[in-house]
């Protein structure tokens, strides 16, 4: 992959294919501000998103980490939402489509859904993300004995054209990749966006077969 313009990744690289070997997954990042900011990523893993809270947001520099606290499952549905989620509800507070696009355990080849969620269960899940503000190869690793809910995992990002020691991704990029709106423009209304991925990979009948089956 290479990187023609630090400002906006393209969220397929033209060499990427899709296929019954590499199957599409869905990758997802929220912005969401209930009782603290945080940044919710998210892996679709056998048909579920994992998700991690990661409270300074994720970093792009090679020489940096960020915790991820693992919280519970989402449905895919979930990935679409922008908006505010009300008063008494779960997480109550604005939520901004912060990235979004898709990502695999290799770069190039064929891979196993299934030995993607048996390193999941092993704490250590290696990624290559393929996003709007996010790409290149990254690891997502469990802590020494931390399990379960709320466990704890260092997002870190590998050397490669994607990486950069000076840009700090969440101020860089304050808006939704989906609706161009910020955070208070979000809170200041009511409306959800409910946007469906508009990849045309989504819309194929294999890619339906295949992720029907991740």
């Amino acid at each position: 992959m290479r990187r023609k313009d630090k400002s906006q990744l393209s969220l397929f690289e033209p060499h990427v294919r899709f296929g019954p070997e590499r199957p599409i997954l869905a990758y997802v990042v929220q912005k969401h501000r209930a009782t603290r900011l945080h940044y919710d990523f998210r892996l679709q893993i056998r048909g579920v998103m994992k998700s991690w809270a990661i409270y300074e947001g994720p970093s792009i520099d090679p020489w940096s980490w960020r915790l991820a606290v693992e919280v519970r499952d989402h449905a895919k549905a979930h990935n679409q939402f922008e908006g505010v989620i009300p008063p008494g509800g779960n997480g109550a507070g604005p939520v901004m489509i912060w990235d979004r696009g898709t990502f695999a355990p290799t770069e190039d080849g064929p891979f196993d859904v299934e030995k993607l969620h048996d390193a999941y269960e092993d704490g250590t899940l290696p990624l290559v993300l393929y996003g709007k503000r996010l790409g290149g190869r990254w690891t997502l690793e469990r802590r020494r004995n931390q399990y379960g809910y709320r466990s704890q995992w260092e997002l870190r990002k590998h050397s490669d054209a994607f990486s950069d020691r000076r840009l700090e991704p969440v101020d860089e990029y304050l808006t939704s990749v989906v609706s161009g709106r910020t955070m208070a423009e979000i809170e200041s209304t009511s409306e959800a966006l409910h946007l469906a991925f508009k990849s045309p990979f989504f819309n194929s009948a294999a890619s339906r077969d295949e992720r029907s089956r991740a």
